[in-house]
């Protein structure tokens, strides 16, 4: 069962992945640097709702694939900061009232700034001060976005999420 569900987990943060960059990258290359992260729902997603060694290791697998299909120059800082966000998320759930949509946007603003962060620091070789303003306005841009849609669509994704972890538990 929880092999069926890493499994499903992996496949909805794949075509996340695809949505975003091939989707979004040909329609309008210019708009997929700021467009929400959809696999970044995915882990905050999981990292809300879902706590388990099987969501770990579905996070660390998404991060993979998003290096992979994205335009970075290296493997697994995506993946870092997807462990990164998935691991506090776990941690301060239970502190968090989840129905709100205030929350759940907040939370992914937050999370997706961190992320931004994390992976601007294992990736770039210059110090941290010497940021350009067009990566900070990337970074808070996507934020904003990825918040609103989670506001708008949190819900919806945890119900998703949770049908297919009902589904599969039905089974067996």
């Amino acid at each position: 069962m929880e092999i069926k569900f890493l499994g499903q987990v992996v496949l909805l943060g794949f075509l996340a992945t695809v949505v975003q960059y091939l989707g979004f990258g040909c329609l309008v290359p210019q708009f997929v640097h700021y467009a929400p992260n959809f696999a970044l729902v995915m882990v905050v997603t999981l990292g809300l709702f879902r706590h388990s060694i099987v969501a770990l290791w579905g996070v660390f697998l998404i991060g993979i694939e998003y290096d992979l299909l994205s335009d970075s120059r290296l493997i697994g800082p995506t993946s870092f900061s997807f462990l990164s966000i998935y691991i506090v998320l776990v941690n301060i759930a239970h502190l968090l009232i989840l129905d709100s949509r205030l929350s759940l946007a907040l939370v992914s603003f937050l999370a997706s700034v961190l992320g931004d962060l994390v992976v601007f620091g294992l990736s770039s070789r210059m110090e941290f001060w010497e940021l350009d303003f067009v990566s900070v306005v990337r970074a808070i841009s996507r934020a904003c976005l990825l918040s609103l849609f989670m506001g708008f669509f949190g819900q919806q994704i945890v119900t998703l999420i949770n049908r297919v972890d009902n589904r599969l538990t039905a089974r067996n």
